[in-house]
């Protein structure tokens, strides 16, 4: 199993390139705390994927937590972007941050791209996770 981190929209038609998004996840951690120290959002603050589609991935009945619902949670673009372009500057200033930093440039710069569109278009987004 490979996991792999992935934009979602709303609305879900948005024409956007899809970006793979695996090495995204490998790193997630080192970017999490590289966005820490740049005083950003860290990506998984994003995450917002329903937890009933989580559930299904993982072919598992999943219990919520006294008070919360599961339903999807949307952003605003500009929000996502700040800290993609701010972790997307500190690995070309320093590519020894995270490993296979070509790689993880990638997929930031593919999720640059599709948040810029989802913000000309009013659309609202969430970081999913895709087992």
């Amino acid at each position: 199993m490979s996991l792999a981190y992935y934009l979602e929209f709303d609305p879900e038609d948005l024409d956007v390139e899809s970006v793979d998004g695996k090495s995204v996840a490998r790193a997630i951690d080192k970017l999490n705390t590289m966005a820490e120290a740049l005083d950003l959002k860290p990506l998984e603050a994003f995450l917002g994927q329903a937890i009933g589609n989580v559930g299904d991935m993982l072919d598992d009945d999943m219990d919520l937590p006294d008070g919360e619902d599961g339903v999807a949670v949307w952003f605003e673009p500009a929000d996502g972007l700040a800290t993609i372009q701010g972790l997307t500057a500190a690995l070309r200033a320093d590519p020894t941050l995270v490993k296979r930093s070509d790689d993880v440039l990638e997929d930031l710069q593919g999720f640059q791209s599709a948040l810029e569109t989802a913000a000309k278009s009013g659309a609202k987004w969430h970081l999913a996770i895709d087992f």
